[in-house]
């Protein structure tokens, strides 16, 4: 049952995101979460069910129909770059014409993750995110 206004996987099988850098998260979300839980929630995903998506600081929330008659919230949390870490790598991409220039087209470089490296931070997280 699709949920008016809900949100809807662009593809139908396989890997959920299109993106180098959204397949790497949703592959360290699915290796840290339950596959049953991630399967059916892919699924919905699929159907248009996922609504009221909202990004935050250190969160992502989503409202989900499912089984059950009343929707539900669900909610992953990671732990965020504080603002010094952010200005510093804002600081080391504008000094790089490359990645200035990629970022710019609205290219995510996949050697991006090295500048977050060098500065002693992760792009992606490196512990379980918290989903509820």
């Amino acid at each position: 049952m699709d949920v008016p206004d809900g949100i809807r996987a662009r593809n139908r099988r396989g890997s959920i995101g299109d993106e180098w850098w959204s397949r790497r998260f949703i592959d360290l979300v699915e290796s840290f979460a339950d596959k049953g839980r991630l399967s059916r929630g892919r699924t919905y995903a699929r159907q248009g069910n996922v609504f009221e998506l909202k990004v935050a600081p250190h969160e992502v929330t989503a409202k989900v129909r499912g089984s059950a008659p009343e929707p539900y919230e669900v909610a992953l949390g990671i732990e965020a770059i504080d603002a010094a870490g952010w200005r510093a790598v804002e600081k080391e991409l504008a000094s790089r014409a490359v990645f200035r220039a990629r970022l710019l087209a609205g290219e995510m470089p996949p050697e991006i993750e090295w500048v977050f490296a060098e500065l002693g931070l992760a792009l992606f997280p490196g512990t379980p995110p918290i989903c509820t």
